[in-house]
């Protein structure tokens, strides 16, 4: 059996998600392991940013450039936009989840806020073996899991 793991909801908002879209599936880490693995992604997303920091000689004094990622990375705004075609939108976060819906590039959806799942890993959008997945709340219990890499807030 696949599982996943959800990343900031509220206990009430998984188990309706749990029960809706997902039913059946368990958390694969402890608190305390998800903790670490949420520290260890934090500080490889500050490495990268300061690989592509400019020198000090390089910034300007008004404002230090700050690398930041082309796509949604916990849908922040509650609202994403496909930023690919034919984008599945699948019932749970595994790359084999009959789709849901297909996105176009530009589709908005509503998003479950500050929240992602860990489910399968692919490549899609420029990014290789990535497991992120935004969760699109489509209203009434029904959840979606699409790439993160291919959604940016808006």
């Amino acid at each position: 059996m696949k599982s996943i793991k959800v990343v900031g909801i509220s206990l009430t908002s998984l188990a309706a998600i749990m029960l809706g879209g997902c039913a059946g599936a368990e958390p694969i880490e402890s608190d305390e392991a998800l903790d670490a693995q949420v520290t260890a992604e934090k500080e490889t997303t500050e490495v990268a940013a300061a690989l592509k920091a400019p020198s000090p000689e390089e910034s300007s004094s008004v404002s230090d450039a700050s690398a930041t990622a082309a796509y949604s990375t916990h849908c922040a705004t509650g609202r994403i936009a496909s930023i690919a075609n034919n984008l599945p939108i699948r019932w749970e976060p595994f790359v084999d989840s009959p789709p849901f819906t297909t996105a176009q590039k530009g589709y908005q959806y509503n998003c479950v806020q500050n929240s992602y799942a860990l489910g399968d890993r692919y490549t899609a959008c420029g990014v290789s073996n990535a497991n992120g997945w935004i969760l699109i709340d489509f209203g009434g219990g029904d959840i979606g899991f699409t790439y993160m890499t291919c959604v940016k807030d808006v």
